[in-house]
Parts: structure tokens; C-alpha cells; sequence
């Protein structure tokens, strides 16, 4: 079955032709000038996906939408996204299983109405970059450096793996986050290159095996945060 992935613009060369080689489709989406120039072209700050629907902020590059409307219902929210926060953070949600993550006030409303519809567990929490923040690793399974993630995931019975924050590049900010640098598709995670800069590798790649899960590296560079690969069959 064919499938899509929504990546940044950015992304390398070398991570474009894996993700072509293993028969992704790639849906790179435009910077956004509402934005600052580090992020304005990661997928978890623009967009949101859920089940057949793709959630975009107001003002999102029409191109893209042409390409994106192949896959998707999209649905165009009212917000309007800012270089200033919290008008950064309504799409960066992170839903895992039947689990919902993200500053919840800041939810776009769109987004919100829909998650209330489904009956999911919503859990909120004070990391706004929500979707940056939690890598999937499995059914019900997430990695995190935030603390306040980590132990509202476990306290809601997930099964969770804190590591240190940081040894991730992204250009421009001291370091990104282990969620914004890969992706999860049908019990294997996607990363945007290899760990083997960071001290919970090890511990990594363990949480992985004992959940039956698959790591890809899409390059042999440093891991990046690219915010984000989303996955889509159709």
C-alpha cells in the first residue's frame, strides 16, 4: 500500500532518497514566513494529523495543500500562526494511541472539537512543543526528555523511556527534540540519522527491541530535528 510522509523542505538529500528507496512518497512542506526561519518549515508547528483528517493553520502554502488533498481531508483552522508564543504551538499535539498530548488551552479549536469527538484520553501539559517533545516507540509507548511528559504518560499507564534532553542539532537553538527528529510507521521508527552522539543510545535502542520495534536511520549523520515525519497509507 502506498504511503506518504509529511517532511520539512529541509531535509538532506540523503534522507530524501531513503525515504524514496523505501517507497515513501514525500510530501515536503514550504516555509512559512509567520514563523522563525529555525522551524518555519517543520511539519508538528504547521500541521496536525489525525486518522484521514490533516489540520493546517490559515495561512499554510496552497501548493502544498494540492499535494497534501491527495491524501487527506484537509481542514483549514482559523489561527494564524506567530513568530511569538504561544501562537507558535496550536498544531504542535502529539497523539499517540488514544492518547493526547499538548498545552491543552492552546489546542487549535479545530483540533480540540475532533479530539473530544474520538472519546481521547487528553493530557495536558505544560511543554507546548508537544509533538517535538515524544517520539512514539510502539503501541502506547513514547521516549521524552520532559519530565512532566514522562511521568503524566506513565501515571496514565503508558509505558514511557526518559532520556537527557539535548544531542540533537537544530540549527539555530542550542539543540532539538527527540521527537521532532523522526517518526513511527508500522512498529518501526524512522530517524533522521544515527544517535550515536547521545548517552541514552544504548537505553534507546533497548525501550526499542523490548517493544518489538524496528530502528531505520534515514542518514548516517548526526540525528536533526526536522519536526517531524508523518506517516500516511492510502
Amino acid at each position: 500500500m502506498p504511503v506518504s510522509v509529511i517532511c520539512s523542505c529541509d531535509i538532506s538529500d540523503k534522507i530524501q532518497k531513503s525515504l524514496l528507496k523505501l517507497d515513501f512518497i514525500p510530501l515536503k512542506i514550504p516555509p512559512c514566513a509567520d514563523v522563525d526561519v529555525p522551524i518555519n518549515s517543520h511539519p508538528d508547528i504547521q500541521l496536525f494529523a489525525a486518522d484521514e483528517f490533516l489540520f493546517c493553520h490559515k495561512n499554510i502554502c496552497r501548493k502544498f495543500l494540492k499535494k497534501a488533498e491527495k491524501y487527506y481531508d484537509v481542514i483549514i483552522c482559523d489561527e494564524v500562526l506567530s513568530k511569538n508564543y504561544p501562537e507558535d504551538i496550536y498544531f504542535n499535539a502529539a497523539l499517540i494511541g488514544n492518547y493526547f498530548f499538548h498545552k491543552l488551552p492552546h489546542t487549535s479549536k479545530k483540533i480540540a472539537a475532533h479530539i473530544k469527538k474520538k472519546n481521547t484520553i487528553e493530557i495536558n501539559v505544560n511543554q507546548a512543543y508537544s509533538r517535538c517533545s515524544i517520539l512514539e516507540a510502539g503501541e502506547n509507548s513514547i521516549i521524552t526528555a520532559d519530565l512532566k511528559i514522562h511521568e503524566k504518560a506513565v501515571n496514565a499507564g503508558m509505558h514511557s523511556l526518559r532520556v537527557n534532553p539535548g544531542f540533537i542539532n537544530l540549527p539555530g537553538y542550542k539543540y532539538g527534540f527527540i521527537g521532532g527528529c523522526g517518526g513511527f510507521y508500522r512498529n518501526k521508527v524512522y530517524l533522521s540519522g544515527k544517535l550515536d552522539h547521545h548517552p541514552d543510545a544504548p537505553l534507546i535502542n533497548d525501550f526499542l527491541i523490548e517493544n518489538k520495534v524496528d530502528l531505520i536511520h534515514l542518514s548516517d549523520d548526526n540525528v536533526t530535528d526536522y519536526g517531524s515525519f508523518i506517516f500516511k497509507e492510502f
